[in-house]
């Protein structure tokens, strides 16, 4: 396993901060490159254009106008004070890195950036502490549809002290290994290699649900719709899906 190129989705300054870190130090210990691409939706762009459009302010709960322009003004705004995120954390640590913005589809902008990419890194959730257990719509879709590993982060910008990689079938072993010892020796932390006969659905809470201090490492299988077998709303854990 070898990792060159690190891509992060970012959005919300909070949200993010947990992911840059642990993406920061990821790349810090292996040499790689951390790309951060934040998309803006155009979605909102196209809500901005119906003339009776609102938005409330979350600090105040005042009625303002939505247009385009107040749109792209605050977009833009939002996006420096990540811009910023990267670069300081970039300095401190001593990595390469960059930044792009999109706009488009969300999940379209992220398939395209994560092409040349070794891995992508996204928040499990809208909330920095991770006490959700449920994974949102852009993730759920990265994990369905990238082909590129995806690293679904659910907690505290601290690595988890055990990486342990789940087999499932022969034809998994010798790649879940090959990620479970590489992320060990980058990351220096304890690995383990479970074999399990096992539906994800029995083996899960029974062994997994109570230990959050792992990084779960798995490979996504599909049936014939292209559908995975890994539903990560299983795993309280950050999971590396394969």
């Amino acid at each position: 396993m070898h990792l060159s190129s690190i891509l992060i989705a970012v959005d919300s300054v909070a949200g993010s901060r947990s992911v840059m870190q642990i993406a920061s130090e990821l790349a810090y210990r292996s040499d790689a490159e951390l790309n951060a691409v934040f998309v803006e939706e155009d979605e909102w762009y196209k809500a901005s254009s119906v003339s009776f459009t609102l938005q409330v302010s979350s600090y105040t709960g005042e009625v303002l106008p939505f247009d385009e322009a107040e749109l792209s003004e605050q977009t833009k705004a939002h996006s420096k004070l990540l811009e910023h995120m990267l670069v300081s954390t970039g300095q401190n640590m001593n990595i390469r890195c960059s930044y792009h913005t999109a706009r488009g589809s969300v999940i379209q902008e992220l398939m395209l950036a994560s092409e040349n990419k070794d891995m992508i890194i996204i928040g499990r959730n809208r909330m920095p502490d991770g006490r959700s257990v449920k994974i949102g719509r852009t993730a759920r879709l990265m994990v369905e549809n990238c082909e590129k590993p995806v690293l679904l982060w659910n907690g505290k910008p601290q690595w988890p002290l055990i990486v342990s990689g789940i087999v499932q079938g022969r034809d998994s072993k010798n790649y879940v290994d090959e990620w479970t010892t590489g992320m060990g020796r980058i990351l220096n932390r304890k690995t383990e290699l479970i074999h399990s006969d096992e539906t994800l659905e029995d083996f899960t809470p029974q062994k997994l649900a109570e230990d959050k201090n792992r990084l779960i490492i798995i490979k996504r299988t599909r049936d014939d719709k292209g559908i995975s077998s890994v539903v990560p709303d299983m795993f309280p854990n950050s999971v590396l899906l394969l």
